[in-house]
């Protein structure tokens, strides 16, 4: 392809590293990383004479030369640089093996002769300034040296070097978080690793990502359902609390359709459906982008119609500083928290309550299909995924009458 800005721009990550060429200056190529880091090569054979030899005797040399990063090096200070390479090898001159002609390129504080005895701690610290020329922030900057510190202190060596860096050392000091249950700390060391490892790539002083096929892990944690006698506290709190009706209102539609808080946040007016006392949530307004149709009890469903009355367009549940907006998401989950705390429960998150219908479901005996078509979840399988057109609203209904019947008792007005 040929390169231009915009072109470049488009460019987008992908699972694995893949490079591109331009066909306007033979031998410049991008190389695309999977974390969206793009940089410039020179890599080409060419040849070449050397100072005091005859005309006939000339020689060939393969190069692959990195010229910085894209955007910090334009394409167009890349294209210089490489005429600046091969004017050199034009005059008979050697093109050294350092960076010394590229003042973007940060400043290398060691020799490259033998990469195995190449100080770590040193490559750390370079590797630092780097970041600290791209712009990071400061917070960045103290992270990776608490990563680096850790990594280095599990080696268990005075004074590591490259060699040292290898998949088998980073899944030992992984192992020793997992161990401590320190699961999100021992991740986001294998992380920064990761950038770093990349970074000597891009260095050309390693030639693979030892992190790659390490395969991170996350603290389990047993999903969380609400107890009966919690919901009924809970429900009684709600008529008698002094909070907005938008967020409250939210919040039982949320109970009741185990919904995710986006989609009760943004549901509008048109997307009430009279005849079937139903609520449509269209494919742009899900995770999954797939149409979505719930029965509502009739409580519920009046209780919409009346915000509907009130709105006549637009949002149900709206901003009470903006009357433009949607209700915000934070709001719902800020008030779900001073709900719990004030009724010392334990927190239950919007998403919680997602949980807590699913929970429901699975006890009155339905499968695994029709639980994920009530929550809106995608069933594996071709038949499922291309050749069923069946939208299962009865099954749904039936389903949704479960649940409301869950909620409602002796105790309870609503």
């Amino acid at each position: 392809m040929e390169f231009t800005y915009k072109s470049l721009v488009a460019l987008q990550p992908r699972r694995k590293i893949y490079t591109v060429r331009d066909i306007k200056t033979p031998g410049l190529v991008l190389r695309v990383m999977p974390g969206g880091v793009k940089t410039f090569y020179f890599h080409k054979e060419i040849s070449f004479q050397k100072c005091n030899q005859p005309q006939n005797c000339k020689y060939s040399k393969r190069l692959y030369v990195n010229l910085g990063r894209f955007p910090e090096v334009s394409l167009l200070e890349a294209r210089r640089k490489i005429q600046h390479i091969l004017n050199e090898y034009t005059d008979g001159q050697s093109v050294a093996s350092n960076r010394a002609w590229f003042p973007s390129m940060p400043p290398i504080q060691f020799g490259e002769d033998d990469k195995r005895y190449l100080s770590l701690p040193d490559l750390q610290d370079n590797f630092i300034k780097h970041q600290q020329l791209l712009g990071r922030s400061e917070n960045t900057l103290k992270g990776y040296q608490r990563h680096f510190f850790y990594f280095n202190d599990s080696l268990g060596e005075a004074h590591p070097q490259l060699s040292s860096l290898s998949k088998q050392s980073i899944r030992q000091c992984l192992l020793s978080y997992y161990q401590r249950e320190r699961y999100v700390s021992g991740n986001r060391v294998v992380k920064s690793l990761s950038t770093f490892c990349s970074w000597l790539m891009e260095m050309d002083l390693a030639d693979s990502n030892p992190c790659r096929g390490i395969r991170l892990r996350s603290e389990y944690k047993a999903p969380i359902a609400m107890s009966r006698l919690e919901a009924h506290t809970l429900l009684r709190h709600l008529c008698n609390s002094e909070a907005d009706n938008a967020t409250i209102d939210a919040i039982k539609l949320i109970m009741q359709t185990g919904c995710r808080v986006t989609e009760v946040c943004t549901i509008e007016v048109s997307d009430l459906r009279p005849l079937d006392q139903s609520w449509l949530i269209p494919a742009g307004k899900n995770k999954g982008g797939r149409e979505h149709v719930l029965w509502l009890p009739e409580s519920l469903y009046r209780m919409l119609c009346r915000r509907a009355a009130v709105v006549e367009s637009g949002y149900l549940f709206r901003s009470p500083t903006d009357p433009a907006k949607h209700l915000a998401d934070s709001t719902i989950r800020q008030a779900m928290k001073r709900f719990c705390q004030q009724l010392e429960m334990p927190h239950y998150s919007p998403h919680k309550l997602r949980t807590t219908v699913n929970t429901i479901l699975a006890k009155a005996g339905y499968g695994e299909e029709l639980r994920a078509k009530y929550l809106n979840h995608r069933c594996g399988g071709v038949n499922n995924f291309h050749y069923n057109a069946y939208d299962y609203f009865y099954e749904k209904r039936e389903m949704a009458e479960v649940i409301w019947s869950f909620y409602i008792s002796e105790k309870t007005n609503e």
